[in-house]
């Protein structure tokens, strides 16, 4: 994970994403169920999305980035309270 919110769409792609400080990446996992959040932080320790600045890292995440596949995942990660990430980038 590299502390970057994005947004894909249904081809798997990224529309648009926002790097994010530490401070707001807290903010992020704090809005998630507590099994995820446990995971989250362990892996977001010390993770500054600001730091990202190669833009093929940035439009086109790893494996290890991209969102979970598995049904049961997927839907736990899906009941973020109605949060919407601030756009300050648009994928081009």
């Amino acid at each position: 994970m590299d502390g970057v919110w994005r947004n894909f769409g249904k081809d798997g792609k990224v529309f648009s994403y926002r790097t994010l400080s530490p401070e707001e990446i807290k903010e992020v996992v704090g809005l998630f169920g507590e099994s995820i959040q446990s995971r989250l932080k362990n892996r977001l320790e010390g993770v500054d999305g600001r730091d990202v600045k190669d833009m093929e890292q940035l439009l086109h995440p790893g494996a290890e980035i991209m969102p979970p596949l598995s049904d049961s995942e997927d839907l736990e990660c899906r009941q973020v309270k109605d949060y919407q990430a601030p756009l300050d980038k648009k994928a081009r």
